[in-house]
């Protein structure tokens, strides 16, 4: 077996080292190294830099793949408040009292139309003249469907503006422990 002498990276002390071994710790500093030989020449690296470098480039991934997943999350967010069509840009639900009033309005309008219609087809003997009350009705039919269907819309937005908060929370707690490591 062949000694190797050798300075250490760290600290430029002279080692000693048997030329089979490839990982040893510095008998001067204590420094980890690993001995390298390349195209003739041999010296020695410091492996726990490398170690440390490594650490630190992992923990940075982990930041950038965090702030990613909030920006995702957001994004997808904002796609489906559009979906649900219940928020304004300002964060209010003026869609819902909107469309609440406008079914009021409408169900005024439409029994309204409905009376009149059905009184002026009694005067007249055409048969089309019975088509205008119906129209009144089917009217009728789809305003209270929607205004039924809304809370039910506002309780599935609430839901999922709730989820949403909750992995946002999440996430931007994960970011700042991995930014205090």
């Amino acid at each position: 077996m062949e000694i190797i002498k050798i300075n250490c990276n760290s600290c430029g002390a002279g080692l000693q080292i048997p030329d089979k071994v490839e990982f040893f710790n510095c008998s001067f500093c204590g420094s980890q190294l690993k001995m390298v030989k390349s195209a003739g020449a041999q010296f020695t690296e410091v492996v726990g830099e490398l170690v440390e470098h490594t650490e630190a480039i992992s923990q940075n991934t982990n930041i950038i793949q965090l702030e990613k997943a909030i920006e995702r999350l957001d994004r997808d967010w904002e796609r489906r408040k559009e979906q649900l069509g219940l928020e304004e840009h300002d964060g209010s639900n003026r869609q819902v009292a909107i469309t609440i009033m406008g079914g009021v309005a409408s169900l005024a309008f439409i029994i309204f139309w409905i009376n009149g219609a059905s009184s002026m087809s009694s005067h007249f003997d055409d048969p089309m003249a019975k088509v205008f009350p119906l129209f009144g009705v089917a009217m009728l039919v789809i305003v209270l469907i929607n205004m039924l269907s809304t809370p039910q819309k506002l309780s599935s937005f609430q839901k999922a503006k709730q989820q949403y908060e909750e992995k946002r929370r999440e996430l931007l707690t994960e970011l700042q422990q991995a930014r205090r490591e």
